[in-house]
């Protein structure tokens, strides 16, 4: 459902009486009803944009509203699921771009003259926040090519590069020494949140 919003604009006095009016004539108070639309895109369409991953993009599925979620379970693939005590990277899981009016997708391919070309990042930071509950020490968000390179918290927002425009995510399960056994399973709902700025975040540092 749309809110509207009361607008009160101008001031002044307006006064009438039996044969005369006095004052400036201007507008005291107005409420002015306005509407406002917008549309709710895929993640895939969104301004920001999350897609599949290069590497390990079978593990995003996309539900019935569009929405990314991440899956680590048995894909059908040769793996049934996650060892107990082990430490597992998934490099390139999915991918965050910004969809800005000038400039198109972010790390899109466009053609000039048949020739295709890379726009020019621009300067977003990128992040993501967890909230896994009793999991948060267990999985971790990198930017892929660097599994030691943490995206989570907003001490450790990045930048895409000039040739790397975009940003690709890897996936960190610690199951480590955690009592996990064959069978186990998790499922958490909004489990984390991607972030992008166009301006640096605030830290508690």
């Amino acid at each position: 459902m749309v809110k509207r919003r009361k607008v009160l604009i101008g001031a002044g006095a307006l006064f009438a009486g039996s044969s005369a009016a006095v004052g400036t004539g201007a507008l005291s108070q107005a409420s002015v009803d306005r509407g406002i639309s917008g549309r709710i895109a895929n993640d895939t369409n969104g301004y920001v944009s999350l897609k599949k991953g290069f590497d390990n993009g079978d593990h995003v599925s996309f539900g019935e509203g569009g929405e990314l979620s991440l899956n680590f379970g048995n894909l059908g693939a040769d793996g049934a699921g996650l060892n107990a005590d082990s430490i597992n990277y998934f490099d390139s899981v999915f991918r965050v771009e910004i969809n800005d009016d000038d400039e198109g997708p972010t790390g899109e391919y466009q053609s000039e003259d048949g020739e295709p070309t890379m726009n020019e990042p621009e300067n977003y930071y990128f992040w993501v926040t967890e909230n896994l509950g009793q999991y948060n020490d267990n999985i971790d968000f990198y930017r892929a090519g660097g599994r030691q390179s943490s995206i989570v918290g907003p001490e450790n927002a990045q930048q895409p590069n000039s040739d790397n425009a975009g940003f690709w995510v890897g996936v960190c399960i610690d199951l480590d020494d955690e009592g996990f056994d064959a069978g186990d399973a998790f499922d958490i709902e909004d489990a984390f949140t991607v972030h992008v700025s166009d301006k640096p975040p605030e830290t508690d540092s």
